[in-house]
């Protein structure tokens, strides 16, 4: 089973990779054909973009976002914006 937190007011979009069996808080927004692999946790108010992969057991935290098609493969601070394969 995997273990996937995602905080309040997030945006998780189209094919965005996160995990599976994820526990949503309130005010999350998680769109259709949104993936997953597992453990992670996407912390309040962060945006994962549409094709965006979050590899298993990484973290996204509060208010950082993760731009359209970039692979993250180290856990991302807290207000910080990644792209690219590997996110950075």
């Amino acid at each position: 089973m995997s273990n996937i937190q995602v905080g309040g007011h997030v945006h998780i979009d189209q094919n965005a990779v996160i995990g599976p069996e994820s526990t949503p808080s309130d005010s999350c927004r998680l769109i259709l054909q949104s993936r997953a692999s597992g453990a992670e946790t996407i912390g309040r108010g962060a945006h994962v973009e549409a094709d965006a992969t979050v590899l298993q057991g990484l973290d996204v935290g509060d208010c950082a976002t993760v731009i359209a098609a970039g692979v993250v493969t180290q856990p991302v601070c807290f207000a910080v914006t990644v792209m690219g394969i590997a996110a950075r």
